[in-house]
């Protein structure tokens, strides 16, 4: 009774660390080498469900999974990532330049504040960890997989552990990686396996 989460391959933004939110970033080409690793590691687990972030880096990731294996995807616009507003497109450095005011007032880590024209923090995590359990309801025997966004599992993991968003930042979670989440014997939500990368490190990525 497992569910998979696993982020999108790189983007090129990823290597610029721009901040994508909901801008439709493609993969780069070292992405689509990734997500067809991917691929080659979950086709052979036992799957019932596929749901992907309609946003293209998170469906390309999908995409190379649906070619292997058959299975179609589900588009959901709900596993997209946070939406960064007019933030998107810039570089970190670049926002806390322009905003050193707003951002050492901690615009960004107060979980209620909007981020210019985009959601907060709290209304990012009630959408992704809420989403995460209503897939969870409509799949109890689990084997699912989700093609999603590293803030997306983000959440759902600060949800399963019932800790604060500001944990956030202790949890890394890396372009093509793997989270697993599983029911125990009591029906509770474990994570069993988060940020796992192995599956690249064997194919050389």
């Amino acid at each position: 009774m497992a569910y998979y989460l696993i982020r999108h391959g790189e983007t090129s933004w990823n290597k610029d660390n721009r901040i994508q939110g909901w801008t439709d970033i493609s993969l780069s080409e070292y992405g689509l080498k990734q997500a067809k690793v991917l691929a080659e590691t979950l086709k052979k687990i036992p799957i019932r469900a596929v749901y992907s972030s309609d946003l293209l880096r998170a469906y390309q990731t999908a995409q190379a999974y649906e070619n292997m294996t058959g299975h179609h995807a589900i588009l959901d616009s709900k596993l997209r990532e946070i939406h960064f507003g007019s933030w998107e497109g810039k570089t970190w450095q670049e926002i806390i330049d322009e905003n050193k005011d707003e951002y050492a007032s901690g615009l960004y880590d107060d979980p209620n504040n909007r981020i210019h024209q985009g959601e907060s923090m709290n209304m990012f995590k009630k959408r992704a960890s809420s989403h995460f359990f209503e897939i969870v309801n409509q799949h109890p025997e689990g084997d699912v997989v989700l093609f999603t966004h590293g803030g997306n599992i983000r959440m759902i993991i600060l949800e399963v552990l019932n800790q604060a968003i500001d944990f956030k930042n202790h949890i890394p979670i890396d372009n093509a990686s793997i989270t697993i989440i599983e029911k125990n014997h009591e029906g509770v939500l474990e994570i069993v396996k988060m940020n796992d990368t192995t599956h690249l490190k064997s194919w050389n990525l």
